[in-house]
């Protein structure tokens, strides 16, 4: 048994968008398309706690490619769900995970790691994101509390 085949019971508590078991009127996705996008609008306007107000945006210029916004709950943005994707597809690609995706199984067990390693790449991208200086000199203590809220804020995004 594979090391993906033992993490399928896991996969069962990830998020997950199921199939529509009805015809979605065009309104009804409009709507709630515009709810996600409030949502995450707050989140970019929700700041850090603990970070320093001096803190340099060094990178700026991959707001617009990571949708994020420095110094807040989305500090990281996308990154992680597109990091994971990225990787998943070269994994498969380079045959390192050997993945029947013309089956359910083989589609369920590849998404289900997918899932689990933009998890992961959450909280290694924040702490990455905080042991670089991004945030300036801070106490251990600060630290993990930026990284724990950054984890959550790119956990939120998924």
């Amino acid at each position: 048994m594979s090391l993906a085949e033992r993490l399928m019971p896991l996969f069962h508590f990830l998020p997950e968008v199921d199939i529509p078991k009805r015809h979605v009127p065009f309104k009804e996705k409009i709507t709630w398309s515009a709810i996600i996008l409030v949502v995450y609008f707050l989140l970019a306007e929700i700041p850090l706690y603990g970070m320093v107000a001096t803190a340099q945006d060094r990178f700026g210029y991959l707001k617009a490619v990571l949708a994020s916004e420095q110094g807040t709950l989305i500090t990281l943005g996308i990154g992680p769900v597109v990091m994971a994707g990225i990787f998943m597809q070269l994994f498969q690609g380079a045959e390192i995970f050997k993945f029947d995706l013309t089956t359910h199984e083989g589609k369920t067990l590849f998404q289900g790691l997918q899932k689990m390693l933009a998890i992961f790449l959450c909280f290694f991208e924040a702490i990455i994101y905080v042991w670089s200086g991004t945030f300036g000199r801070l106490g251990t203590n600060v630290m993990i509390f930026l990284m724990l809220q950054m984890a959550l804020g790119a956990f939120l995004v998924l």
